[in-house]
């Protein structure tokens, strides 16, 4: 699993506290996962934006798709809605979110994170702590 998706949730405790989401398994080996990066918004109308990986030795088995339908039925029971952003160069990104029924509503500008910031127990970005050499 991404790292990056359990560090911004706060850590792995508030990650299993708070996050929902779906693991492929192939015996006790990830072979995928599908999971909320964030959730939020008003009532009535609460987005899940969508994080979905694939281990290297699974993809382009339908892996990504399975865990994320799955994770879309658990939106569904929750009420909420899936939401999907990747970078424009991600082919594979934006060919399984219109296999999986969503449509470009508009390109965004981003900014880049330097390799140098870290997430914070806050969720909020700051520089990266040195450690000792």
């Amino acid at each position: 699993m991404d790292p990056w998706v359990v560090s911004i949730w706060g850590g792995p405790e508030r990650f299993v506290e708070r996050a929902f989401g779906t693991a492929v398994l192939d015996g006790e080996r990830l072979a995928g996962f599908c999971c909320p990066c964030a959730v939020g918004g008003a009532a009535g109308f609460v987005e899940a934006e969508v994080e979905v990986g694939t281990n290297d030795a699974y993809r382009r088995q339908g892996v990504a798709r399975a865990a994320s339908i799955d994770f879309f039925n658990e939106c569904q029971r929750r009420g909420y809605v899936p939401s999907w952003t990747c970078s424009g160069d991600n082919i594979a990104s934006h060919r399984l979110a219109l296999a999986l029924g969503f449509q470009f509503a508009r390109s965004i500008g981003g900014y880049v994170v330097e390799k140098a910031m870290g997430v914070g127990g806050d969720g909020r970005w700051r520089p990266a702590i040195e450690g000792p050499d």
